[in-house]
C-alpha cells in the first residue's frame, strides 16, 4: 500500500509538471496574441492619422481654391469696371503668383508633414517591435527557468521519497536487531567477568599441564631432539663444559679457552686502570 501510494503520488507530481506546462504554453499564446492585437491596433491608428490629415489637406485645399476663386472673381471685376486696368491686370498676375508661391508651400508643407508622421509611425513601430522581441525572449527564460524549477521540484520530490523509503528500512532493521544490541549491552559486564573467569582457568590448565609428568617426558624429550648428537653428553647435566662445548662444535680445552679470553681481557682492562 505504502509504494503504492507512493507511485500515485509520482503520478499526481508528473500530471502537476504537465498541467503548468501547459498554462506556461497557453499564456505565452495569450501574450503573443495580445502584442499582435496591439501592433494591429497601432497600425490602424496611424492609418485613421492618416486618413485624417490627408482629408484636412483636401479640406484646406479646397478651401483655398475657393478663396482664390473668389480673389480672382473680385480682381476680374475690379478689372472689368476699368478701375486702372494696366495697374489693375499687373495686380492681377501678382497676386496670382502670390496665390500660387502659397499654394506650393501648403503643399510642401503638408507632403514634409505627411513624411515626418511616415517616419514617427515607423520609428513607433520598430519601439513596439523591438519590445515585443525582448518581451517574448525575457517571456521565454522565465518560462525556461519556471520548467527547470518544476523538473527540479519534481526530481527533489522523488529523491524525497527515496530517502523516506530508505529511512523507514533502516527503521525497521533497528527494530530488528534492537533485542541482540540490547541483550549485549546488558549483559556486557557479565561476559567481561566470565571472559576473566575462563582466562584465569586457563592460565591455571596451563599451569597445571607443564607440572604434569607427561607434559616434562615430552619436554625432554623435545630437548633431546634439539641437542642431536649431544644428548648423551647433556643428559645429566646442560650446565656441564662438556654439553656446552658439544653443543658449540668446539673442543672442551677450546671452549674453555674461548670463554676464558673475554674475562682475562677485563681484568686486564681492570689492572691498568
Amino acid at each position: 500500500l505504502e509504494l503504492q501510494q507512493k507511485g500515485e503520488d509520482k503520478a499526481q507530481g508528473g500530471k502537476k509538471v504537465i498541467d503548468m506546462l501547459k498554462y506556461i504554453l497557453s499564456e505565452s499564446e495569450k501574450e503573443e496574441t495580445a502584442a499582435h492585437q496591439m501592433e494591429q491596433e497601432a497600425q490602424h491608428t496611424f492609418e485613421d492619422s492618416m486618413a485624417a490629415l490627408k482629408q484636412e489637406q483636401t479640406d484646406t485645399q479646397a478651401a483655398l481654391t475657393n478663396k482664390n476663386m473668389e480673389l480672382a472673381d473680385s480682381l476680374l471685376e475690379l478689372q472689368q469696371k476699368g478701375e486702372d486696368k494696366a495697374q489693375g491686370g499687373k495686380k492681377v498676375i501678382d497676386m496670382l503668383k502670390y496665390i500660387l508661391s502659397e499654394s506650393e508651400k501648403e503643399e510642401t508643407a503638408a507632403h514634409q508633414m505627411e513624411q515626418e508622421a511616415q517616419h514617427t509611425f515607423e520609428d513607433s513601430m520598430a519601439a513596439l517591435k523591438q519590445e515585443q522581441t525582448d518581451t517574448q525572449a525575457a517571456l521565454t527564460n522565465k518560462n525556461m527557468e519556471l520548467a527547470d524549477s518544476l523538473l527540479e521540484l519534481q526530481q527533489k520530490g522523488e529523491d524525497k521519497a527515496k530517502t523516506e523509503q530508505e529511512k523507514v528500512a533502516i527503521e525497521r532493521y533497528l527494530e530488528r536487531i534492537k533485542p541482540g544490541c540490547d541483550f549485549i549491552v546488558e549483559n556486557f559486564a557479565t561476559r567481561e567477568a566470565n571472559r576473566a573467569t575462563e582466562a584465569a582457568a586457563l592460565d591455571q590448565a596451563v599451569t597445571l599441564l607443564k607440572e604434569s609428568p607427561t607434559y616434562a617426558s615430552a619436554k625432554a624429550k623435545e630437548q633431546e631432539r634439539a641437542q642431536g648428537e649431544c644428548a648423551g653428553v647433556c643428559k645429566v647435566s646442560q650446565d656441564q663444559v662438556d654439553c656446552k662445548a658439544c653443543l658449540a662444535k668446539v673442543s672442551v680445552p677450546g671452549f674453555v679457552q674461548a670463554t676464558r679470553a673475554p674475562q682475562v681481557a677485563s681484568e686486564s682492562e681492570d689492572f691498568d686502570g
